[in-house]
């Protein structure tokens, strides 16, 4: 599923799908908080706080390895 990040939080109906459905875009703060609140119900802050940041940076990043790694039990610490 894509997503479209925007800057601005700006007023939207979902229609009751909540912030993130499909066509309703999320500004990067938003978004941030919805992953890290259901990131930590399986893993650890730290680890959490790391995917979060890597995927964010995507865009710049030379390369995934390390975050695919954080994905997979290798990135289990």
């Amino acid at each position: 599923m894509a997503f479209k990040l925007i800057e601005s939080a700006q007023t939207r109906d979902t229609g009751g799908a909540g912030a993130g459905a499909l066509g309703d875009s999320l500004a990067k703060p938003e978004l941030a908080r919805k992953f890290h609140d259901n990131a930590v119900r399986s893993l650890p802050e730290e680890r959490a706080a790391e995917i979060a940041a890597r995927t964010l940076a995507l865009p710049d990043a030379q390369s995934v390895e390390d975050l695919t790694a954080l994905l997979t039990s290798a990135g289990e610490r």
